[in-house]
């Protein structure tokens, strides 16, 4: 795996770590309430963060059958991954992609059930970088929904970002449902 690669990741898995520790302060009732109707859980927002990183897998996957097709990056990529970044890091709300809403995944889980999902996940990440050729790294083989075609470590640094979002989002909404 690339040094990049390998650091990105491991900064991912620690966050990961430090949230799934936290997580477990909490009872299964107060990580499935909603703070309000409109609302997602802790566990839905969790939820999300994982159908995110999973769909993310599976198109860089599907796409890798066909390395031929992928592009050259260049300031394009850099200037969207950024600009990406940047967006994620605001307080502007968006509604997420019907990919990954609420409407595909279960209303109510165990912290258990997202746990292992996550940390499935997390293992075909590292395979993915691992079996990744030197000569990708430079290629456009990721498409995010809005950012548009970007180099793994445009995805790597969407993961980042999406979930230091997220991750705010848990903390608001565990705040609001203690009794």
């Amino acid at each position: 795996m690339h040094p990049a690669y390998a650091s990105r990741l491991h900064s991912l898995n620690r966050s990961l770590e430090s949230l799934l520790s936290t997580l477990k302060g909490y009872s299964h009732q107060q990580l499935n309430a909603k703070p309000a109707e409109n609302a997602w859980s802790a566990i839905q927002v969790a939820q999300h963060l994982i159908a995110a990183e999973k769909l993310s897998l599976w198109y860089v996957k599907k796409k890798s059958a066909y390395p031929e097709t992928f592009k050259k990056a260049g300031p394009g990529a850099w200037l969207r991954k950024n600009a990406l970044g940047l967006i994620l890091s605001s307080s502007i709300k968006f509604k997420a992609p019907a990919l990954v809403s609420e409407e595909k995944f279960p209303a109510e889980a165990s912290l258990e059930h997202v746990t292992t999902a996550w940390l499935r996940v997390r293992e075909e990440l590292a395979e993915l970088l691992e079996n990744t050729p030197d000569e990708w790294r430079n290629k456009l083989v990721y498409r995010h929904a809005v950012a548009g075609r970007l180099t793994l470590d445009g995805m790597l640094e969407f993961f980042t970002c999406h979930f230091d979002r997220h991750q705010k989002q848990i903390e608001r909404t565990l705040k609001s449902v203690q009794p």
